[in-house]
């Protein structure tokens, strides 16, 4: 397989655009997150140091579908280290999805930090998935005008008890 002589810096530079964080206003990407050759990897450390949350669910989801734990554990680790109320942690769990973090809990390579954050997004998606507005709308739903609408009311209250 012949390998492409593009100039390192300006193939790290293009990545760092498309991931959306080298413009005028982001502050200085730090070199360590670059020191992968990988272009998945290099963008997913770059989304999970974005500081969104969303975009960090969204790192953490696909280090674990790849399995780079290495990687993985230390965006949990860092990313435990922030507050966040049960909704935005509940919105980075469903990003994530349940199965992963099932996967996750059970990995050895995981630290102790690293799974206590994975237990406290499955935590909180769980008490915004039981609260009392969400599953009286969603019976209030059942009969909808439309079939999306009537099956979206049944998967909440599937996964709200």
């Amino acid at each position: 397989m012949a390998r492409c002589h593009f100039p390192r810096a300006t193939f790290l530079f293009a990545w760092s655009l498309l991931a959306g964080v080298a413009s005028a206003q982001s502050p200085a990407v730090d070199e360590s997150l670059l020191r992968d050759e990988d272009p998945f990897v290099v963008q997913m450390r770059l989304r999970a140091a974005s500081g969104d949350d969303l975009q960090v669910a969204a790192a953490v989801e696909a280090f674990a579908r790849t399995g780079n734990w290495s990687d993985l554990d230390t965006i949990l680790t860092t990313a435990a280290k922030t507050d966040r109320d049960d909704q935005v942690a509940a919105e980075m769990a469903r990003r994530i999805g349940s199965a992963l973090l099932v996967r996750m809990a059970r990995r050895e390579e995981l630290s102790q930090p690293a799974k206590d954050f994975v237990a406290t997004l499955g935590t909180s998606l769980a008490k915004t998935s039981e609260t009392p507005e969400r599953l009286r709308q969603a019976i209030d739903n059942l009969d909808a005008a439309t079939v999306d609408d009537q099956l979206a009311a049944m998967r909440t209250l599937l996964a709200g008890g």
